[in-house]
């Protein structure tokens, strides 16, 4: 089964506390690191869409991964009716 691991970071914004299981995982396994813009606020809303705008650009299946501040993220990402 081929899929794509989606990481969504914490309140930094960025992919850095990633690298470590980036590195980990073995070859074959797609994953999209995404980063937040730093440089201003964004709502919940406007991050969704912004990974929504990512994901829907993925071949085939994926999996979301959200650490900490985009846990909720990730289910509002996965459920947009919510």
């Amino acid at each position: 089964m081929n899929f794509t691991i989606v990481l969504l970071p914490g309140l930094n914004g960025t992919k850095g506390l990633f690298q470590p299981l980036i590195d980990s995982l073995p070859c074959g396994v797609d994953v999209l690191p995404i980063e937040f813009p730093t440089h201003d606020k964004y709502s919940y809303e406007q991050l969704c869409s912004l990974v929504i705008d990512k994901v829907k650009r993925l071949k085939g299946k994926y999996i979301l991964l959200g650490e900490s501040f985009s846990g909720p993220l990730s289910l509002f990402v996965s459920d947009p009716a919510k």
